[in-house]
Formats: structure tokens, sequence, C-alpha cells
């Protein structure tokens, strides 16, 4: 941990030492002390303890403490006693730090670090997401100050990306908090803010939030998954997907902490992290916010998405952005409503993520593979390749002996009403390719196909026999 002269300054006066002092530099990065008078003037981290008779310019001062042209001076204190007291700071921190670092090496949370590092930071504190929203604060936190710390607020209180700084929020009355943003790589995990309680903020104390916002940071680290388990649903969401039937009830008050409705548009997405990226979930716990739940599973991530309407294309790009192909596998359900339906849309994830590492695509959708997945399910039905209409066994056997794929064409041909164009283009084949396929298809099952009773059955025999088409 490094200190500023104002970290003494405040410790020694805590310590009824009688001072003064002439202090500019808010940054300095002081790591020990020492009384030898060759160290470079605070450029090598050390602050200097010296009497008062050494320095030319500090008479009548028993002792001063110095870093650079700063200086704290005593007039009563002796050297040694300020040097004494001086090193006792310095242990008492650096140990609080070293036992942050132990608690997180023992798997404490982030939350948990924040409330420890209060023994040493005793002022209210909370941590925000990136979109404003609260996930974990102390008991004392001033409730006024959620309406001012959120989405904007939260945008606009982020500062120097390494530092903590003071900002001041005006309300009914002015607010003074302390606030760093926590990075980790070019990802936002959220902001740290701290705000005055009992006691004022004091030059020295920057320093201090800085060092427990590091641990923190350090924690969500060393646990990369911890953002995912704090969105209000994530327990809910995580029994959801585990079983079947039956889905657990939806808490209302759940749903109106984050301004949910049962019937709203819902998507999920199952992600599969890539045996390198061993980094990567810090990254993907960016995704936690109000219209994202992203829970652990045991092959990665699963991530239930709200969202107004059915067209997902806006999540499809911000699953590329925040989920690069280099990273991860992404399998993504159709669009749905009706909470309650979350296992089967999660299932329906699962088969786009599998085509998706069988095909070596970063991002699949169940849209795409969704008539492969129906054929799948029915093969598990024992009786369903005796439902097969015979003029489509003979036609599968017709396919087998030429190599053409007249099985596929059929399907199609089917499938978009029997027009030639629309088959031709679903296909990708040209227009006379597809009457040749259809001509020899004809010879074997006779037209006309309109019927819709006979059409049906053709299609579902199809289905049946494709398993692994699409």
């Amino acid at each position: 941990m490094e200190f500023s002269l104002w970290n003494f300054k405040e410790w020694y006066a805590k310590h009824d030492i009688d001072l003064s002092y002439i202090i500019l530099d808010n940054s300095a990065t002081i790591a020990m002390l020492t009384t030898s008078t060759d160290t470079a003037d605070g450029r090598l981290g050390l602050a200097v303890v010296r009497s008062g008779e050494d320095l030319s310019d500090c008479s009548g001062f028993h002792s001063v403490l110095s870093y650079g042209r700063d200086r704290i001076l005593f007039p009563v204190a002796s050297p040694a006693q300020v040097l004494d007291v001086g090193m006792l700071m310095i242990e008492t921190y650096t140990s609080w730090e070293n036992e942050l670092l132990d608690a997180i090496a023992h798997g404490a949370s982030a939350e948990e670090v924040l409330r420890a590092g209060c023994t040493r930071f005793p002022f209210p504190c909370a941590f925000f997401l990136p979109n404003g929203s609260l996930l974990f604060q102390t008991e004392e936190l001033p409730n006024e100050l959620y309406a001012l710390l959120r989405s904007s607020d939260a945008a606009r209180l982020r500062g120097a990306r390494d530092k903590a700084q003071f900002r001041n929020l005006l309300d009914r009355r002015a607010q003074t908090v302390l606030s760093e943003t926590l990075y980790f790589q070019d990802t936002v995990l959220g902001l740290l803010i701290a705000c005055e309680g009992t006691g004022k903020f004091q030059p020295g104390d920057l320093n201090i939030f800085h060092t427990l916002a590091d641990a923190i940071k350090t924690a969500f680290c060393f646990r990369p998954d911890a953002l995912t388990a704090f969105h209000p649903l994530s327990a809910w969401f995580t029994k959801a997907i585990a079983i079947s039937a039956p889905c657990p009830p939806m808490p209302d008050a759940l749903l109106q902490q984050i301004g949910w409705s049962p019937d709203d548009h819902y998507a999920v997405a199952s992600i599969s992290l890539k045996q390198h990226s061993i980094s990567f979930p810090s990254q993907l716990a960016a995704m936690t916010d109000n219209d994202h739940c992203c829970v652990s599973t045991p092959n990665g991530f699963s991530l239930l998405i709200h969202q107004q309407g059915t067209d997902l294309q806006h999540e499809i790009e911000r699953l590329r952005y925040y989920c690069p192909a280099s990273s991860c596998t992404i399998g993504l359900s159709l669009p749905f409503r009706t909470l309650s339906n979350a296992y089967w849309y999660h299932q329906q994830s699962l088969w786009a993520l599998h085509k998706g590492q069988q095909h070596d695509r970063h991002l699949c959708t169940i849209q795409g593979f969704l008539p492969a997945a129906i054929r799948r399910a029915m093969l598990d039905i024992p009786e369903a390749q005796a439902l097969i209409h015979p003029a489509i066994l003979r036609l599968a056997q017709k396919s087998a002996a030429s190599g053409e794929p007249l099985l596929e064409t059929f399907f199609a041909f089917l499938i978009c009403g029997c027009s030639i164009s629309h088959a031709a283009d679903s296909l990708s084949v040209h227009r006379n390719t597809l009457r040749a396929r259809i001509k020899t298809i004809a010879n074997i099952i006779p037209a006309p196909w309109d019927d819709p009773a006979l059409r049906e059955q053709y299609i579902l025999s199809l289905l049946l026999l494709q398993p692994d088409a699409g």
C-alpha cells in the first residue's frame, strides 16, 4: 500500500501529536519512512524524518517529515516518536490490506471484501453495475443517493481510470462522494462509491479508498463469475433451467424489483468457453444488468435476456461484442413469452450451442437448426420409424441409389408451398435444376401434392428420415 503525506498528517492528528503542514502533492506514493538524508527526495517512495535543526527554514520545530517539497512540521514530537508513530500507520494499513487479500484467497466475495474493508475505511459504500443498478452496499448508505447514482449519474461519476477522486453531488444539499471505476482489462466491472457519514472525508482517504477499490477488483477477478450471482433472478433462473417441470414460481416482488412482466419477451443464450479463455468470464460478467441475468452452469454460462419485442438482432450484436469468437461459442433460443417456459428455451439454446460447436460457428440461433432439432426429437420416439409414409420410403431408396438429394429437395418444395422459385432459392440451386429433380420425384410419388392432409404426412415422414439435415 502507498500513502501520501495527508495520510500521515491525519494519523498523527488522531494520535494527538501537534503539527503544522505544507502539502501540495495529493498523489504522493510513499511506501516507507527513513531517517537517512541520502534518499532521493521522495523519488524512491521514501519519506524522510529529520530533526528540525537540520533544516534552516524549520527553526522552532523539533522534527520534520518531508517528501519532496512537502512537509509536516512537529513543534514537540521527537524524530524517534514521529518515526515510530508513522511506521505504526504503515504497519496497520499494510496488515489491513493483507487481511483483505487473504480473505480473497480464501474465497471471500467482493461484497464481503467491501464490508471487511470498512474496518479501516469507515464510510458508507456501494457498488453499482455499469448500467447504474445497485449491486451491493453497506447498511449506512443514505437512500437519497440511489436516485443520484443511477444510469446517467453513475456514468457521470466515472472518473480517472486508475485513481479514486472526489465528486460533489447536488440534491437538497451538497453531498461529497468518492468514486472509482473498476476495470478488468478493457471491460468496466462497475463503479465503487463512498459517501460521508458521521465523519467527513479527508485528503488521505483517497489512498485508502483506492486500496479498497483494488481489493474489490481483485475479488471480482479472482472469482470471475462473481457478478453473475447478484442479479435478483439468478437463484430462480438457475433452478428453472435445471429441471423440466415444474418450473419454480416466479415471485412477483422480484419482477417488480427489476421492472419485468411475466408476459414480456425473453430469450435464452447458452455460452461455452474455449479452453484458452481463462479470463473471459469477467468480461461476460459485464452482461449482468437489468435486462440480462447471467448464471454459471456446469458447461459455461446461461443468459436470460429480457427484451421489448421478438427481434433478436440487437442482442446478437451485443453477444458478439461481449463474447468474441476467440473466447466462446454461443447458442441462442427463439424469443418467447412467459417465464415459466424458460427450461424449454434453455434446451433450445443448448441445441443451438451444440450445432455451433459441431460446425465451428461463433453464434448459432435455433432458428437456423430448428428443423434438425425437431427431427432429432422425433427420433427419440421408438415407434416413429413405423409411421413413415411408404411413398417417402421409396423416395429414400431412389435418393440413396442415385446420390441425388431428393429427400431434401422434396422437403423444401413442400415447405415452400410447392413453389419452384421459392424452393430453388431456399436450396441455392438453379430453377431448372430443381425442375429436373421434381420431375424425378414425380415419377416415384405421383403428383399432385396439394392435398393438405397428404402433404402433412409427407413432411412429417421426411422429418423422420433426415435427422441430421440442416
